[in-house]
């Protein structure tokens, strides 16, 4: 019966084995049903997780993990045949391995990211859209990496990040620090601390005097950001570069690339001129999501 199954190994280094032929897919991850959708596997999706927001047709599929974690009787009576998860959400879903093969992944970088859509794409038996669209992908990772590869630190951008809160911000190890050094900034935050999610100071921001401010999109306003005390003057705040960016475009997820050029784009506006985000978000959107904005 082996020839009926495909084996995989997850990222936490786990054997999986899951049937040949996958219909009905569970995601308890956000960043994985993105990839499913831009694989055109969307229809195999039966469970979804209650942060899963994009693309729009993903409103119409069941949820079946939120707050309080797994909703192990709906998840079973949609049949399915495999689950993505988040890594750490291992614990809250040990149940439903005793019924269905689970996957758990861990992409802590670009790279990695790729190589999450490659093995979705091996498990859904769809390789050949899993190369496209990591061909894709590749191609403006390369392009942005190509135009900045040639500045000296001198020339590169400083950035304060900022999450939820003042302060709160992202560090080595992080897949957005990774997008802003391969944007060709430098985060000040790494400076400070070697923690992933160091809080800084709001002395030490005004201290460093960033060339960009960037505020994610379920933070704080730029209007509240900017009237901070002595924040008035901070290069990027006297230059009128504070910015928010969109969560999904800095995650696992195939927007990632759209995140990778806005960041281009604020760090290095003179070498990505000729770059139209919304350009490319619109192609994105409509050639991998069937979505037209």
């Amino acid at each position: 019966m082996k020839e009926n199954y495909t084996v995989v190994i997850d990222d936490l280094g786990r054997v999986v084995q899951v049937p040949r032929n996958v219909e009905r897919v569970i995601s308890t991850s956000s960043g994985i049903v993105e990839i499913i959708y831009a694989l055109g596997c969307g229809e195999k999706l039966v469970g979804v997780d209650a942060y899963s927001k994009f693309p729009p047709q993903v409103e119409n599929v069941t949820e079946v993990y939120g707050r309080e974690g797994l909703n192990l009787e709906i998840a079973l009576s949609l049949n399915p045949q495999v689950a993505f998860a988040w890594w750490y959400q291992k614990s809250k879903l040990e149940q439903l391995e005793q019924y269905i093969p689970v996957i758990y992944v861990n992409p802590r970088s670009v790279d990695d990211v790729l190589k999450t859509i490659k093995l979705i794409g091996v498990v859904l038996g769809v390789e050949d859209r899993a190369d496209n669209l990591t061909e894709y992908m590749s191609n403006y990772i390369d392009l942005v990496e190509d135009r900045v590869g040639g500045l000296s630190g001198e020339n590169k951008t400083t950035i304060y990040y900022e999450l939820g809160d003042l302060g709160k911000t992202v560090g080595y190890g992080t897949f957005t620090n990774e997008l802003i050094t391969m944007a060709g900034g430098i985060n000040i935050a790494l400076k400070a601390s070697t923690e992933r999610y160091p809080r800084l100071t709001s002395e030490y921001i005004i201290q460093e005097d960033p060339d960009v401010i960037v505020v994610i999109s379920w933070g704080k306003s730029i209007d509240e950001v900017i009237s901070r005390p002595g924040w008035d003057s901070i290069k990027a705040v006297v230059e009128n570069r504070v910015y928010t960016i969109e969560s999904g475009w800095v995650t696992c997820s195939p927007r990632l690339i759209l995140g990778l050029l806005q960041f281009a784009k604020w760090l290095h506006p003179d070498l990505f001129q000729d770059i139209s985000v919304e350009s490319v978000m619109a192609e994105l959107y409509s050639t991998y999501y069937g979505v037209t904005s």
